[in-house]
């Protein structure tokens, strides 16, 4: 199976190496990485291009004022693998994270994974990560998952098969290109609609956090996108513990499939791998 991967960008010189880097190294050698230029005026096309003359699972792709999910799902519509995902430029994935994508997807016909959500700093390091093992499909597709309810669905640790993106239809893909910040949070409501989300015990990808995203400087307006879905926004009082006995509950999920894990883990080093 070959993941593709597509990154969105304006002016993100500063980490982009980062990312180009953490991808050359991925353990799974099946992979092609589409970046999608909206017009940088700083260094990102030339160290991408730089990169791409070296290795031919790059490719840049440069239309100057494309916005941001019209940029991905550009960048989705170029892409010949067989599971897609995207991430920012200053984002980050472990070394084995589309390898344990691609050995879960064969052993299971999953269409939709992630991992613990994990989170990076500005050097690289990784920092801490939520041990989230429960998600319910029905939850997802109610639009619970948001920073006004139970949380957030990381995106940086989202994978899924081209299958179940063809499954979108031309007017939820237009509303998705439509938004500006919450495009995410509504596409995995459609996902929902056709398939669960499963959870890998173990960190994909995760946030950096480095005092300029993108994301955290327009958390409200993100919010207020999401409010124009028809998510439900209890008041605090409510919604506090309502995230709390979430936190609690996934967590107790995350501690269920980490013990499945290990017991295939101990099997495999004792009587051989499991098919």
């Amino acid at each position: 199976m070959k993941v593709s991967i597509v990154t969105p960008v304006l002016n993100g010189a500063r980490f982009l190496p980062n990312l180009l880097d953490c991808i050359q190294r991925q353990s799974l050698e099946n992979w092609e990485h589409i970046v999608v230029d909206a017009g940088s005026t700083d260094a990102s096309q030339e160290i991408v291009q730089k990169q791409a003359e070296l290795d031919p699972r790059l490719k840049l792709v440069v239309v100057p004022g494309l916005a941001l999910y019209p940029s991905i799902f550009h960048g989705f519509d170029q892409a010949t693998g067989d599971i897609m995902t995207w991430i920012a430029n200053d984002d980050l994935y472990t070394e084995w994270a589309f390898a344990s994508v691609v050995d879960c997807i064969e052993r299971t016909d999953a269409n939709w994974v992630t991992g613990f959500p994990g989170a990076w700093d500005a050097s690289g390091r990784l920092r801490y990560v939520r041990p989230y093992g429960r998600y319910p499909q029905s939850w997802i597709r109610k639009g619970w998952f948001h920073a006004g309810l139970l949380g957030h669905l990381q995106q940086e640790s989202m994978f899924f098969s081209r299958s179940l993106l063809n499954k979108l239809s031309h007017d939820a893909r237009s509303e998705i290109e439509s938004m500006k910040l919450a495009g995410d949070f509504l596409l995995w409501r459609h996902f929902a609609e056709h398939s669960p989300l499963r959870v890998l015990p173990t960190v994909l990808g995760g946030f950096r956090f480095h005092g300029e995203n993108l994301s955290v400087g327009g958390a409200e307006a993100y919010a207020e996108e999401v409010r124009t879905t028809g998510a439900p926004f209890p008041h605090p009082r409510v919604q506090k513990p309502l995230e709390g006995m979430f936190r609690k509950w996934s967590a107790i999920g995350a501690l269920k499939i980490m013990k499945e894990a290990d017991g295939c883990l101990f099997q495999s080093v004792t009587t051989g791998p499991v098919s």
